[in-house]
């Protein structure tokens, strides 16, 4: 499956919300991902790309995940990460699409 995806749901938590997922969003599309530090109570956010392709985020509750890791150049290392299409189909990802560019 290519990107752009409807939804993206991420199970760990990361600082901030990687540029390589909103750019996977279609106007309309949300990302739903923990963002905080180590350590910290973080917050699970939804993130939604708008028709002019800004980026709402909203804060839902506050949550403790695993952390995303880096290895490799690849973003991702033992995270779950579902990627949802029209049908609400999940996809998961692949290290070719993980790759930090």
């Amino acid at each position: 499956m290519e990107a752009p995806f409807e939804g993206i749901i991420v199970t760990a938590a990361g600082l901030d919300i990687p540029e390589t997922l909103l750019n996977q969003l279609v106007a309309g599309g949300r990302l739903v991902m923990s963002v905080g530090g180590q350590g910290e109570v973080e917050q699970l956010k939804v993130i939604t790309r708008n028709d002019d392709m800004s980026i709402d985020q909203k804060d839902i509750l506050p949550v403790r995940f695993i952390p995303i890791t880096k290895v490799k150049g690849q973003l991702f290392r033992g995270v779950q990460v579902a990627y949802l299409n029209n049908n609400l189909r999940p996809f998961p990802l692949t290290p070719e699409v993980a790759e930090d560019k």
